[in-house]
């Protein structure tokens, strides 16, 4: 029989964090999982930690392929999952014990459920709230007054459970580029009837040191925010959803974006020329989504930002934002 819940978790040198992660997930309450353990190449002892479970618990099985990043191999456990429900694990978060029973008694027949998680540096001492939680329920035929609600928090895929289902049904599959988890949380709602977000705090995720998700180099490149907004603006068109604070709170992350995109060029570990980043900013200047955002919503610094690329006048700048991060970073 199959189990209910497949739990994919992409793995690459993960020494260091994985047993704890792993260990959290036979701590859980509820039982009724497989644990699909995808190496992506690792060349560490992950795999020597992976046996140590699947030796112990047969509800672990070990996958090895060939490196080809974290999209890859949350496609390849897609691929061998046979729970009904799909949950996402990265290699050094941590499951509270009444995560995954708090998801399965929630989800009903809903199409996805979200929840809150917690965000830590390792050296942080973790506090959760209560389990005690409110509820949001949105269907197709009122998401246009709930779907701004129900939108907090689809950022990441770790703390959504998934349809194996709808999936499946629409050929749904992680990309190859930065904010990939977005992606396919974005491209998995366009297929929803129904979803319910829970403020349960279940899942914590850790922000690692030097890892890429934290670095300059994980910052998207324009033509990734583009297909964020465009998936976005094809929600906000399917659902009909007119809520204004909604769209002040996504035009100010694309403009955050935006201006994450543009100062990526002068970060000492991505740096450009000169040339490359004049051209970077010109591109944005004739992008649509340049023009959409609302002045209005942008942070403080997207503010500055984009007046000197509204005006063009980033050739007169250049020389002054380049040495002003220049110092910052030293």
């Amino acid at each position: 029989m199959n189990p209910k819940i497949s739990i994919i978790i992409p793995i690459y040198n993960a020494e260091k964090y994985l047993y704890a992660t792993l260990d959290s997930i036979v701590k859980q309450d509820f039982k009724d999982f497989e644990v699909l353990l995808i190496d992506d190449g690792s060349n560490d002892s992950s795999a020597v930690i992976c046996k140590t479970f699947i030796e112990k618990d047969k509800r672990f099985l070990y996958f090895r392929k060939e490196n080809g990043g974290v999209s890859s191999a949350r496609n390849y456990g897609l691929e061998k999952a046979t729970g009904k429900f799909i949950s996402f694990v990265d290699n050094d978060d941590y499951m509270f014990p009444d995560f995954l029973e708090t998801m399965i008694n929630n989800i009903d027949n809903y199409d996805l459920l979200i929840s809150n998680y917690l965000a830590y540096q390792r050296n942080e001492i973790v506090n959760r709230i209560s389990s005690n939680y409110e509820i949001t329920i949105g269907n197709i035929n009122n998401f246009e007054e709930t779907f701004p609600q129900l939108a907090r928090g689809i950022y990441t895929i770790w703390n959504q459970m998934y349809r194996k289902e709808i999936i499946e049904k629409n050929h749904l599959h992680f990309e190859n580029i930065t904010h990939e988890d977005e992606i396919f949380s974005y491209n998995y709602i366009l297929h929803c009837n129904s979803i319910k977000r829970i403020l349960f705090q279940g899942y914590l995720h850790y922000y690692n040191h030097g890892s890429l998700g934290n670095s300059h180099k994980y910052i998207a490149n324009l033509e990734v925010i583009n297909r964020l907004y465009d998936t976005n603006k094809k929600i906000i068109n399917k659902f009909k959803i007119k809520d204004e604070s909604y769209f002040n709170r996504i035009h100010e992350r694309y403009g955050t974006m935006i201006s994450s995109w543009i100062l990526r060029g002068y970060f000492k570990d991505t740096k450009t020329n000169r040339c490359e980043r004049i051209r970077r900013w010109k591109e944005i200047h004739n992008t649509q989504l340049f023009n959409d955002i609302k002045f209005s919503a942008l942070n403080t610094r997207s503010k500055f930002l984009f007046f000197i690329c509204k005006y063009n006048l980033y050739t007169i700048l250049d020389p002054l934002i380049n040495a002003t991060l220049r110092l910052i970073q030293k």
